[in-house]
């Protein structure tokens, strides 16, 4: 699986693809969307997968929203499944127990997956204010590959690996 960032949701409401735009050029790093399934719903909170580009030199990331419904709850679970058996390994502490809690109550995970090709300051970036939305507007706790899981205030809470 490429790197990828995730943020874990409470909330099965997810923001619309067009929330997401307008919430990126509030940050001054505008979102074009270039493809996927979803592409053509912008105004749905129910879209499954864009592919967006951040600036025009580099590759498009990857968006894809899993929910707790037929659609989507095999990969909610495998994405959930996969993180709770990591953490069991970890000694108890309080952030672990909140971690864990969240994960268990999620009704929704939201991926931004990177390209193939290397991760870049701008795609960490972009990657970075697209999990921040769904932490703000769907109850999220974000985690990124090779480090943990971050709060609303994007400090790491968990170190994993």
């Amino acid at each position: 699986m490429p790197y990828s960032y995730r943020v874990f949701c409470r909330d099965s409401a997810v923001p619309s693809l067009s929330e997401l735009l307008v919430w990126m050029r509030q940050f001054e790093s505008p979102l074009v969307v270039v493809g996927g399934r979803s592409a053509g719903d912008l105004l749905s909170t129910f879209w499954e997968e864009v592919h967006v580009t951040y600036e025009s030199a580099e590759a498009p990331l990857t968006v894809r929203c899993f929910r707790a419904d037929a659609r989507g709850m095999a990969r909610l679970r495998e994405e959930r499944d996969d993180f709770v058996e990591d953490l069991e390994d970890l000694a108890p502490s309080s952030a672990r127990g909140l971690v864990l809690d969240h994960l268990n109550n999620s009704q929704a995970v939201a991926i931004v997956e990177f390209a193939a090709d290397g991760v870049s300051f701008a795609a960490q970036e972009a990657a970075r204010g697209i999990t921040m939305l769904f932490v703000n507007k769907a109850a999220g706790l974000a985690q990124r590959d090779g480090v943990g899981f971050f709060d609303e205030d994007d400090d790491v809470i968990l170190k994993l690996g």
